[in-house]
């Protein structure tokens, strides 16, 4: 067997060394490429990454774990690529800078105090205090290098905390599902069993973000690393921290562990909360403001094209003639108050994948057959008209004739009517929508939407 010394002394390894060490004083090349081809890439995919978001939101059914995993990794997946923009452009000015050193340094290597003609007392304190050119070139170059690592380390961070909230939602909907397959005491037991499950996985995630957040605070001690390992190889595959293990134990063993801390859990408590924070002087412009607001999603010429329709949309709040095209959104968050409300209808279609073709095995063998899905009654347009009331000012539209529609720009399902209004009078006038709900076993219509239009 060879030894250390041996092995080292290997041309091959020699070799490679050589190549690494090549490769690390001129990686800050490498950065600048890869930050400015990262931000113009990060910037188109974040905008098809909010689109994407947006269209889970309005088409898929959120009272779905499926879909809600599926909206909760997104939403992280967006906050990560605004993370790595920003520490991108943080590095590429410190990178930036740094060349600029560099530069002035091959012209001017040396700052001559003496030619300034200060006073001996401040040529003294400026002496101390100003770094040397070379010096500040390796300052600097070792803090745009950590920027650069620390910016995919807090990326893969922010996808490790979307991916253990969506692994919260598989497991209760893996769970519930079982449940809802059993009855009576078996399935208080399971729900119970579903409840501990679900508070586990909770409390050893918290744990683990813990002793990520604090460098390793559960590792130090024997007896609680071996408790804490179980947790540590799980939720490893969960968050897929495997990735940046490396990078995380590399950076923390080089430097302070003191100052890591204080710029990540500060940097962290920033990029999460921000977000969900605001600024404004117009304290007497309420937010939900609906019943006495123009909300632009409702009509079709203030809607931006590239928006979702909401709830409901008419042509305009200018209406011309005696007839008001009305369109309702149907949202798949509604298929279980539908079904509640017509439990007798079966729809053709299934929730969630649908194949064109039909399979089975019989006695001669496989048998395609094309599947077809047809609802010739209407019978499904009436279960989607009967969760909605519409009223013209205060008077109740009775039985309505709807259509089906699908909006021209962005795909919006929903049912279609045209209201005569020539009765109404000239000037404003309103539409309100109402939307079934049930409180405990009664069934009540609430409001929906008010939409305010002037008849000219």
């Amino acid at each position: 067997m060879l030894s250390r010394e041996s092995r080292n002394e290997n041309p091959e390894v020699q070799e490679s060394n050589k190549w690494v060490k090549k490769l690390q004083q001129e990686s800050w090349e490498l950065e600048l490429l890869v930050s400015g081809f990262s931000i113009v890439l990060l910037i188109k995919l974040t905008n098809w990454l909010q689109i994407l978001l947006e269209n889970v939101q309005f088409n898929l059914n959120l009272s779905i774990n499926s879909s809600t995993a599926l909206l909760f990794f997104l939403m992280f997946l967006v906050l990560a690529s605004y993370a790595l923009i920003i520490n991108l452009i943080i590095h590429l000015v410190f990178r930036g800078f740094w060349v600029g050193i560099v530069g002035l340094g091959s012209v001017a290597p040396n700052t001559e105090f003496s030619k300034l003609k200060y006073s001996k007392f401040f040529t003294k304190k400026l002496e101390k205090k100003v770094s040397k050119l070379d010096e500040l070139v390796v300052i600097v170059d070792k803090i745009s290098s950590l920027i650069f690592t620390f910016a995919f380390l807090i990326i893969f961070f922010l996808i490790s905390i979307g991916l253990f909230l969506v692994g919260i939602i598989v497991l209760d909907g893996f769970l519930s599902y079982f449940v809802d397959l059993t009855s009576g005491v078996l399935s208080k037991t399971l729900k119970f069993t579903t409840l501990i499950a679900v508070a586990l996985y909770f409390l050893s995630g918290i744990i683990y973000l813990l002793d990520f957040l604090t460098l390793g605070f559960f590792k130090k001690y024997k007896w609680l690393s071996k408790i804490y390992y179980p947790i540590y190889k799980v939720f490893s595959w969960i968050t897929l921290s495997f990735l940046y293990r490396t990078l995380y134990y590399n950076l923390i063993s080089k430097f302070s562990k003191r100052k890591i801390g204080l710029i990540l859990i500060p940097y962290l408590l920033i990029i999460i909360f921000v977000p969900l924070t605001n600024f404004s002087h117009h304290i007497y412009y309420p937010k939900d403001s609906e019943n006495f607001s123009i909300y632009h999603n409702y009509y079709s010429d203030l809607r931006d094209k590239e928006d979702h329709i909401e709830k409901v949309d008419i042509p305009s709040y200018l209406v011309e003639g005696n007839l008001l095209p009305v369109f309702l959104k149907y949202n798949p968050d509604d298929n279980e108050l539908i079904k509640k409300m017509n439990p007798d209808f079966i729809p053709a279609i299934n929730q969630g994948i649908n194949s064109k073709v039909k399979l089975w095995f019989g006695k001669r063998g496989l048998y395609i057959k094309a599947t077809k899905f047809e609802d010739a009654n209407g019978e499904s347009l009436k279960c989607i008209a009967s969760i909605y009331q519409i009223y013209l000012n205060d008077s109740l539209i009775i039985s309505p004739k709807y259509y089906y529609k699908t909006s021209v720009n962005k795909g919006d399902k929903g049912i279609f009517t045209v209201l005569d209004i020539l009765k109404l009078p000239y000037g404003e006038n309103k539409l309100i929508v109402q939307k079934a709900r049930f409180k405990k076993d009664s069934l009540i219509f609430v409001d929906h939407a008010f939409v305010p239009f002037w008849k000219e």
